[in-house]
């Protein structure tokens, strides 16, 4: 399981092509160089970094790049064969 860091929390996932999405990825907010991102860490010790803008996100790591859906409760992303769910609450307030 990842490692639960201060102010981390819970975000449903289903990392490389499984079926079903559980609650096993961890989401971080953070700031570089002044913008804010979203850091989802796996359980398995994996991660992707995710930019935050106008209520939306871009991978910010890998040639990858994230297929963002927009759902009534916040987005549907999609980076190669993972997939997160991110409630609209998730994408709020970076320190």
């Amino acid at each position: 399981m990842a490692p639960e860091a201060a102010g981390a929390e819970r975000v449903s996932c289903a990392i490389a092509g499984a079926a079903a999405f559980t609650e096993t990825c961890m989401l971080e907010r953070t700031r570089t160089e002044g913008a804010p991102v979203l850091v989802i860490r796996h359980a398995d010790g994996g991660f992707r970094r995710f930019a935050v803008t106008d209520g939306s996100v871009t991978a910010i790591d890998g040639a990858q790049p994230a297929a963002v859906t927009r759902t009534a409760t916040g987005l549907d992303v999609t980076v190669g064969s993972d997939r997160y769910r991110l409630a609209a609450s998730q994408l709020g307030h970076v320190q």
